[in-house]
C-alpha cells in the first residue's frame, strides 16, 4: 500500500529533533541538575525582566501628574538678518470639555482615524509597536504608524516624540500603567483634550473654536471627520496651508473608515462628504506667509508638532526680508495688471542665490490672505506645466553630446508619430535653424527633435540631477515633456537654472540656515549642498544663448521685460495650452529669479504669453533689486572656442558650402569633417545642362547642390520635409552629368561697319551703317560714342546720321553692341577722328524766362559774320534752326510744352566755316 502524505514536520537537524523527542525531555527532567539550571535559567530571566522594568521605570512621571504642565515657549521664525517673520506661540489654546460634552462622532471619527482596536487592547498596539521597532531601530520602512491612543496620549503629554528604542519601552510602560487607573473614556476624554491639532489649538474645543469659529458640540459629522484628520501631520493638513485638497481626501478617508467600523452608515458618510465646510478666516500677524509654512512644515517633520509649537526654537532662515517685499509688491503689482489685461489674477515667484541655493524671497500667491484666489496655495511648491521654460535642460542634455548652438535643425511641420504634429507659437515654419535660434526663439518643432535626439530617459536624468522631483512617468509625457507636457515646482525650476548661473554647478534650494533651542544650542545647521552636474561649456552655452537679445528678437523683438538696462541677463518664458500657465525664468550669475502667472484653480487666461504675463513681474522684481546684486561677468571657460561650421551641414566649411556659421563650441562638439554635401557647378540657364568652357557667359550660373538630409534619415517622416524643402529652395541632390552643347560663344552675333570706316578722319555729318549676321535672332543693337549710348535699333534697317561737329575734335570712339533673343551678345568698336573747321565757339547760358520761354545769353565777337541757334528734343541731334543772329542775347518768346530741349550755338566764319556748338539744356516742366 503507498505510504500516506505526512504534514511537513518544522525544519530542526535530525540529531537535535532525537535530542529533543518526548523520551528524552522526560530523561531530562529527571535529572536533578538539568531541573535546578532550568528553574534558576527562569528566575533569572524574571529578575532580568522586573530589572528592566524597573531601571526605565525609575524616572518615569507619575500617571496622577499628568496634567501638571511646564510654561510653553514660542518658536521664531526669523529671517537671515534676524527679523521675526513669525512666532509660534508658547501659549496653548486648550478648553477642556468633559467626554459628555465631545460628540460621539467626534469620538467615533477619532478611534477610526487613530486606532481601530482602541476598546479592545490594554493600551499598547502590538502590531504597530513591532511596525515601530523595525522602523526606528532596525531602518525598515513602513507606511502606516503603530501608536494606540492611549500611546499617543503618553507621548504628547509625558514623553518627547524623538523616535527612540528607550523612549518606546518608556511609552509602553506609562501606556500600561495608565491603562490600569483610568478608564477607556478617561484615556479619550484626556487624549481629545491635550493632542493638537495646529495652529496652537490644542484640544477638540480650541480645534473647534480656531478653525469654525464654535463649540466642539456643534460640529456636524463633516467637521468632525476633517478634526480627526489633523493630529497625523498638523502643519501639513492645516486648513491655512497649502495642502487643502489633501485635507479634503484624508477627511473622506476618515469617514470611509468610520463606516468600516460601522459607526456610521455608508449613506452618512457620502453625506458628510458632499457637506460643505467654510473655515473661520486666518487672522494671524505673519511675513511672507507662504515661505514661513514652508518653513514650518520641515520643523514639524524633522521635531515634531509639540517641540514646534512648545520647545522655544529659533530659527534663522535664508530669507532676505528686504528683497521679500520687493517679490511681494512685483508679484501684487503684475498679477493686478494680469487680471485686468488677461483675466490672470495670481502669480508666484522665487528667488535663489545660484552660488549657495539659498532661497531669498517666496511668494506663493499674490494674497496669502484672499480666499477669492486661493491665496493660501503656494504656488511656488505645486506642480504645474513650464511650458517651454523647460526646454534649456532638454537643450543641455543635447548639447553633451555632438551637438553644438551653431549646428542646424530643421523647424520644419514633422510627424513625430501618431499624428503627434507640433506647432510654433506664431505657426511659422523656420527651415534650418541653429540651436541657439531654436532655444532663443523658443521654437517648439526644433525643442521636440531636440528632446527626441538627446533622447527621452537622459533628459529625465539631467532634470533629476538639477533637483526636479516631479518627473516620474516618462510613459505619461513622451516628446510632449519639453513643451511643459510635465508638471514641476516652481522652486525647483527655478534652483535647476542655478547650474546655468553657475557654470554647472547646481545648488540645492534650501530655507533654513540654523535652528537653536531655547537655551540657544545649535540644533542643526545647514551648509550649502552644491555639486557639479553639468560640465561648465554647456552651462555657458545655456548662459549664453538665453542672453542672446539679438538671436531672440526674431519672435520676441527687443521687449524691455527680458534685459536689464545695466547688465547682460539670461532668460527663458514658457506658456502652456490655452494660456493657463505662464512662466519666466531669468538670471545673473548671483540670482535666479523664477515667476509663475496664471490662476491658482487652473482657469485659463486670454492670449497671456509668458514674455507678456510673466516677464514683466520678473523685470520689476529686478529692477527693485538689482542694485543689491554687484554687477558680476559670466567668465567664458577655457575650453570654449569660436569657429566656423559650414551651414545645415554640420562640418567644416569648404569653398562651396553657401553659408558659414560661426558660433562657440566645447572641445567635444569641435567638427572633425569637411563639408562634403554641397557641390557647386556651372551650368546652362535655358537647359540644366553642364556648361563647358566655351558656353556664353550669358546663359551661365554658377548653382549649388546640395545632398541634404534630416537629422534622422532612415525616418521617412523627418526626410520628407527636409527634401520638400531643398526642393522648394533650388537644392537637388544630384547635379546633372551631360554638358550642353546647343550653345556656345562662337553663336554670338557677328558685326561688321559698312560705314565710317575704322581710323577714318571724318567731318560734318557722317553716316552710320553696320550689318549684322545673328543665329537666334537680334533683340537690341545700340550705338555709343565714347561710351555714351547715342542710338538704339530693334529692326533693321541699321543706320543713322552723325553730326560730328556737336563734338570736340580729335580721337572719338564708336562702339556697336547687338544683343540676340537668347542673350548673347558681342561688340564692335571702330576709331574715328573728327576734324571739323573751328572758328571761335561762344559761351551760351539759358534760363527760364517765364512759365514757357527761354532766355539764351552769348558773347558777340567781332570776327564772326553771324551765327546759328539750333534747338532739339534729342541729345544726340542738332536739331532744327530757330535762329540766325550776331546780337549778344535771344529771347525765345514762343510757348514751350514741357520737356528738356537742347540748345546748340554755332558760329560762321566769312568762309562759311561753322564752329563745334556749344550745347546746353534747360527743362520746361
Amino acid at each position: 500500500m503507498p505510504r500516506k502524505n505526512k504534514k511537513p514536520s518544522f525544519f530542526l537537524p535530525q540529531a537535535l529533533k532525537t535530542k529533543l523527542s518526548r523520551r528524552r525531555l522526560k530523561k531530562l527532567w529527571r535529572n536533578k541538575k538539568f531541573k535546578k539550571a532550568f528553574i534558576f535559567t527562569l528566575i533569572g530571566l524574571g529578575i532580568i525582566f522586573v530589572g528592566t522594568i524597573a531601571w526605565f521605570s525609575k524616572d518615569l512621571p507619575t500617571p496622577s501628574k499628568i496634567k501638571q504642565w511646564r510654561p510653553a515657549l514660542s518658536t521664531k521664525i526669523l529671517d537671515r538678518n534676524g527679523k521675526l517673520l513669525y512666532e509660534v506661540h508658547g501659549e496653548e489654546k486648550r478648553t477642556w470639555t468633559e467626554i459628555k460634552d465631545i460628540p460621539e462622532n467626534m469620538q467615533k471619527a477619532t478611534i477610526a482615524a487613530e486606532d481601530k482596536e482602541f476598546y479592545h487592547h490594554f493600551g499598547i498596539n502590538l502590531k504597530g509597536l513591532t511596525r515601530a521597532f523595525l522602523r526606528d531601530v532596525l531602518h525598515r520602512s513602513y507606511k502606516e504608524g503603530g501608536s494606540s491612543i492611549t500611546q499617543q496620549f503618553v507621548k504628547n503629554a509625558l514623553l518627547t516624540p524623538k523616535r527612540t528604542l528607550t523612549r518606546k519601552i518608556k511609552e509602553a510602560i506609562l501606556s500600561i500603567e495608565l491603562e490600569v487607573l483610568y478608564s477607556k473614556e478617561q484615556i479619550l476624554e484626556m487624549y481629545l483634550n491635550t493632542i493638537p491639532y495646529g495652529s496652537n489649538a490644542y484640544g477638540v474645543e480650541a480645534a473647534a473654536q480656531t478653525f469654525f469659529g464654535k463649540s466642539a458640540k456643534d460640529l456636524n459629522l463633516a467637521e468632525c471627520a476633517l478634526l480627526a484628520s489633523l493630529p497625523k501631520a498638523p502643519t501639513y493638513y492645516s486648513p491655512y496651508g497649502s495642502h487643502l485638497d489633501s485635507l479634503m481626501a484624508r477627511k473622506n478617508y476618515v469617514l470611509d473608515q468610520m463606516v468600516d467600523i460601522q459607526a456610521i452608515s455608508p449613506e452618512e458618510a457620502e453625506k458628510a462628504k458632499k457637506t460643505k465646510i467654510s473655515f473661520k478666516p486666518y487672522r494671524e500677524q505673519i511675513f511672507a506667509p507662504h515661505f514661513v509654512m514652508w518653513i514650518k512644515e520641515q520643523l514639524a517633520q524633522k521635531y515634531g508638532q509639540k517641540i514646534l509649537e512648545t520647545g522655544g526654537l529659533k530659527v534663522y532662515t535664508t530669507l532676505n526680508w528686504e528683497i521679500q517685499q520687493a517679490a511681494e509688491e512685483a508679484v501684487y503689482e503684475g498679477a493686478e495688471r494680469n487680471k485686468n489685461r488677461f483675466g490672470g489674477e495670481n502669480a508666484s515667484l522665487v528667488a535663489i542665490d545660484p552660488k549657495s541655493g539659498e532661497v531669498l524671497a517666496m511668494v506663493g500667491s499674490k494674497n496669502y490672505f484672499e480666499e477669492e484666489i486661493q491665496g493660501r496655495v503656494n504656488v511656488a511648491l505645486r506642480p504645474r506645466q513650464p511650458g517651454s521654460s523647460f526646454k534649456p535642460i532638454v537643450y543641455a542634455t543635447l548639447l553633451k553630446g555632438q551637438w553644438a548652438p551653431g549646428y542646424t535643425l530643421f523647424d520644419l511641420e514633422t510627424d513625430f508619430g501618431g499624428g503627434y504634429k507640433p506647432h510654433n507659437y506664431d505657426h511659422n515654419q523656420y527651415g534650418p535653424v541653429t540651436i541657439r535660434f531654436a532655444l532663443a526663439n523658443s521654437l517648439n518643432i526644433s525643442a521636440v527633435k531636440a528632446l527626441y535626439l538627446a533622447g527621452l530617459d537622459n533628459v529625465l536624468a539631467t532634470a533629476k540631477d538639477l533637483g526636479i522631483t516631479t518627473l516620474t512617468e516618462p510613459e505619461r509625457y513622451g516628446l510632449s515633456l519639453v513643451l511643459g507636457g510635465g508638471e514641476v515646482k516652481l522652486l525647483e525650476l527655478t534652483g535647476a537654472y542655478t547650474a546655468f548661473a553657475q557654470k554647472g554647478r547646481f545648488a540645492q534650494p534650501f530655507g533654513i540656515i540654523k535652528v537653536l533651542d531655547s537655551s540657544e544650542k545649535v540644533l542643526e545647521e545647514n551648509k550649502p549642498q552644491v555639486k557639479q552636474v553639468l560640465p561648465e561649456e554647456i552651462a555657458y552655452e545655456i548662459w549664453d544663448i538665453l542672453s542672446d537679445t539679438t538671436a531672440r528678437s526674431a519672435v520676441f523683438g527687443w521687449s524691455k521685460y527680458m534685459s536689464l538696462p545695466d547688465r547682460k541677463v539670461a532668460l527663458k518664458t514658457g506658456t502652456t495650452d490655452d494660456f493657463r500657465d505662464a512662466w519666466t525664468i531669468g538670471f545673473v550669475p548671483n540670482l535666479v529669479a523664477g515667476v509663475w502667472a496664471g490662476n491658482s484653480d487652473n482657469r485659463p487666461m486670454y492670449n497671456a504669453p509668458g514674455s507678456m504675463a510673466a516677464a514683466p513681474i520678473w523685470h520689476s522684481f529686478m529692477t527693485k533689486v538689482k542694485d543689491k546684486f554687484p554687477i558680476e561677468e559670466y567668465k567664458q571657460p577655457e575650453g570654449i572656442s569660436k569657429t566656423s561650421i559650414a551651414w545645415v551641414s554640420n562640418k567644416k566649411p569648404t569653398g562651396d558650402s553657401p553659408k558659414i556659421i560661426w558660433d562657440i563650441f566645447a572641445p567635444w562638439q569641435l567638427p572633425k569633417e569637411w563639408d562634403d554635401i554641397f557641390i557647386k557647378k556651372k551650368i546652362c540657364k535655358l537647359n540644366g545642362l553642364l556648361a563647358n568652357d566655351d558656353h556664353p557667359e550669358e546663359l551661365t550660373e554658377e548653382k549649388t547642390f546640395a545632398n541634404v538630409h534630416s537629422e534622422v534619415p532612415d525616418n521617412p517622416n523627418w526626410e520628407a520635409p527636409v527634401l520638400a524643402w531643398a526642393k522648394a529652395n533650388g537644392y537637388t541632390n544630384y547635379p546633372p552629368q551631360e554638358y550642353c552643347s546647343e550653345h556656345s560663344n562662337k553663336q554670338r552675333p557677328e558685326i561688321t561697319f559698312n560705314s565710317p570706316k575704322d581710323k577714318s578722319t571724318v567731318a560734318g555729318e557722317i553716316s552710320v551703317e553696320v550689318q549684322i549676321s545673328s543665329v537666334w535672332g537680334l533683340k537690341t543693337l545700340s550705338f555709343y560714342l565714347d561710351g555714351t549710348q547715342i542710338k538704339k535699333f530693334t529692326s533693321p534697317p541699321f543706320s543713322f546720321s552723325l553730326q560730328t561737329s556737336l563734338y570736340k575734335n580729335g580721337e572719338h570712339t564708336l562702339k556697336a553692341k547687338a544683343v540676340d533673343e537668347l542673350g548673347l551678345s558681342s561688340e564692335k568698336t571702330i576709331n574715328l577722328n573728327f576734324n571739323n573747321t573751328t572758328p571761335e565757339v561762344l559761351n551760351l547760358n539759358a534760363s527760364l524766362y517765364n512759365t514757357n520761354s527761354v532766355l539764351l545769353k552769348w558773347g558777340n565777337p567781332a570776327n564772326i559774320s553771324y551765327l546759328k541757334i539750333y534747338r532739339s528734343i534729342y541729345p544726340e541731334n542738332l536739331g532744327v534752326l530757330i535762329k540766325d543772329n550776331y546780337h549778344g542775347e535771344s529771347y525765345l518768346d514762343a510757348s514751350l510744352s514741357a520737356n528738356t530741349y537742347y540748345f546748340t550755338v554755332r558760329t560762321v566764319n566769312s568762309k562759311g566755316e561753322e564752329s563745334v556748338g556749344k550745347r546746353v539744356s534747360i527743362t520746361i516742366p
